[in-house]
């Protein structure tokens, strides 16, 4: 889940830095920068980042392990926020 969490943030960065925003630092800084690289008439991949985000902290810290179906949610979630960015 930790995975999946972290190849967005790293392809949100990468599309950040191409937009000249420069590297966003952290969590906080990095969900104040979306509306810059998201397609606003496809909002679900804002919803997918968040949760994604919420599912990696709930199984790294909370030791929460992600069922398959999960697991299989999550990749969806990680391919639209790859595929709906502007």
């Amino acid at each position: 889940m930790t995975c999946y969490f972290y190849v967005a943030v790293h392809h949100i960065d990468e599309q950040l830095q191409q937009k000249g925003y420069g590297p966003s630092g952290n969590h906080s800084a990095r969900k104040k920068n979306p509306r810059h690289i998201w397609n606003p008439s496809r909002p679900n991949a804002v919803k997918a980042y968040m949760d994604l985000e919420t599912r990696s902290r709930e199984t790294r810290y909370d030791g929460i392990v992600p069922t398959d179906q999960e697991l299989t949610d999550a990749e969806s979630q990680l391919n639209e926020v790859l595929t709906d960015l502007v």
